[in-house]
């Protein structure tokens, strides 16, 4: 029998407190914003209730960090390194140092060692609320089997003896077909390096620097611009050494202030350089994303145990995101660091060129979706087994023994809680109507 589900220590709870502490919640989770981000994010945040889950991780860890119903699968052997708020959107498609397009996680800002089910459970959820908004389908049992099928997929992928996780960073065109194969041709056709800078540059007088008429990008403050180069000089010194020692060398070109960019992540300080890397043969123009680096937003929830060991693995925040992002992309990005600015450490990636979500429109058919949910439980499997080498996936094994009963409590979780987000939504946006949480 599977227990119903109730928000983590809100057994009381009636719908109007459950709506006004979640208001709440979300009016001091944002307030230390400028109020134009604010405002931006909410107003991102009530176009759908799956925009409105990206928005509200932090809702998502308060009501089901340490529910009771993670006992049935796991233990302290079954924590491993989660993506820590991983939904539809936050598995895409990049590039890695060979040209590849590959699919894989995409964002590792939330990333902590905690039970596996919570990535399942998130994933799940997004799936749910993806589908609804997509117009997939309006058949429950569709949606069903969707989620079903992913963690048939993923348990099936922990029960590899063939699987090599240590040598596996996503998908690409050499290791997939059907659906994925296609969206990743696509992506490979579609966007380039060039395409990408004419989108955020301008060359003006033979001086290419980024486009000031752009939405998404404003200027940085003096300071900070004053600070950026020297930081990113020692940054090259620490990540790119050897590249150094081999002739090539990092010109800082331009940099601006990163705007609208995410849901959940507006009004965070973020910077994009933009830079020319060369050797005496050879000279590219690249994008680094500088994000600032905070806890993952599971930290405030989890038992002490694992908070202890998030502090005592890392030297400090933006560590912690490069040494997720290194477990499991391993060397995919060659720009992978991070650099001070104002007393504060920012991590510094490139942002790829083939930047892309995949387009879940394209899951018109039950094959296409069977397709695309056997890769997602599959990648999540895969970094799960590649996140610790302590994670008894043997236990997950053993105690599920088929799919089913694992399946049947991740979708009962997915559909209730979809249900709750939902429910969440409705509250926000008949507040935000009435200017409340903006004011």
């Amino acid at each position: 029998m599977l227990e119903k589900f109730v928000p983590n220590s809100r057994t009381n709870e009636s719908p109007a407190q459950r709506s006004a502490r979640v208001l709440e919640q979300i009016k001091l989770r944002n307030a230390e914003l400028q109020p134009e981000d604010r405002a931006l994010k909410f107003k991102k945040m009530s176009a759908s209730p799956l925009a409105f889950l990206r928005g509200t991780n932090h809702l998502f860890w308060e009501d089901l960090t340490q529910d009771k119903r993670l006992e049935r699968f796991g233990n302290p052997q079954t924590n491993t390194l989660l993506q820590g708020d991983l939904h539809i959107e936050n598995i895409g498609f990049f590039h890695n140092q060979q040209g590849q397009v590959v699919f894989n996680f995409n964002d590792f800002d939330d990333s902590i060692v905690a039970d596996f089910q919570y990535d399942l459970w998130r994933l799940s959820v997004s799936w749910v609320l993806a589908a609804q908004e997509n117009r997939i389908s309006n058949n429950i049992d569709f949606i069903s089997e969707g989620v079903r099928r992913i963690v048939r997929s993923y348990r099936e992928t922990l029960a590899r003896a063939d699987l090599k996780p240590a040598k596996f960073f996503g998908y690409h065109q050499d290791n997939s077909d059907g659906v994925l194969l296609k969206a990743l041709q696509k992506v490979k056709e579609k966007e380039s390096r060039e395409k990408m800078l004419r989108k955020w540059t301008k060359t003006t007088d033979g001086k290419t620097h980024f486009d000031r008429d752009s939405p998404k990008v404003g200027p940085l403050a003096a300071p900070v611009r004053d600070e950026l180069d020297g930081a990113l000089e020692k940054y090259a010194l620490k990540f790119l050494g050897p590249w150094l020692e081999k002739g090539f060398h990092l010109r800082v070109l331009d940099a601006v202030a990163r705007l609208q960019a995410g849901t959940g992540s507006i009004g965070e300080p973020r910077h994009y350089a933009l830079v020319e890397w060369s050797d005496d043969q050879q000279s590219s123009l690249h994008i680094l994303d500088m994000k600032l680096a905070r806890k993952p937003t599971a930290y405030p929830y989890l038992r002490e145990p694992l908070r202890k060991l998030y502090d005592k693995s890392y030297k400090h925040d933006a560590h912690a995101h490069f040494a997720a992002q290194k477990a499991i992309l391993g060397e995919s990005d060659l720009f992978l660091g991070w650099s001070k600015i104002g007393g504060q450490r920012h991590l510094v990636r490139e942002r790829s060129p083939y930047k892309e979500d995949f387009n879940l429109k394209k899951l018109d058919s039950r094959e296409a979706l069977w397709q695309m949910a056997h890769y997602w439980g599959s990648l999540v499997a895969t970094n799960h087994r590649k996140g610790s080498p302590e994670f008894d996936h043997q236990h997950i094994l053993e105690t599920t023994v088929m799919t089913g009963p694992l399946g049947e409590q991740v979708l009962q979780v997915a559909l209730e809680y979809a249900d709750l987000v939902a429910r969440d939504w409705k509250s926000f946006t008949q507040d935000l109507a009435k200017g409340a949480p903006v004011a």
